[in-house]
């Protein structure tokens, strides 16, 4: 069975009507090539970044400073 070599973290911000707030939390995707996971982080609004699962290491992120 081969592991995807990249995730995808990103942010999911919910309206939580119990709480009246917004409730945030990370979650995952994980992808065989660079290519289809940059598509899916060029869909990210912001806090989203790319690891590369071989080497641990960052590879983009858009962090909004």
């Amino acid at each position: 069975m081969a592991r995807e070599r990249y995730t995808l973290h990103y942010l999911v911000k919910r309206f939580d009507k119990m709480l009246i707030d917004t409730v945030s939390r990370w979650e995952r995707m994980n992808f065989k090539s660079l290519r289809e996971a940059m598509q899916y982080y060029n869909i990210c609004d912001n806090n989203a970044y790319i690891i590369d699962n071989v080497t641990k290491k960052e590879i983009v992120n858009n962090f909004k400073k």
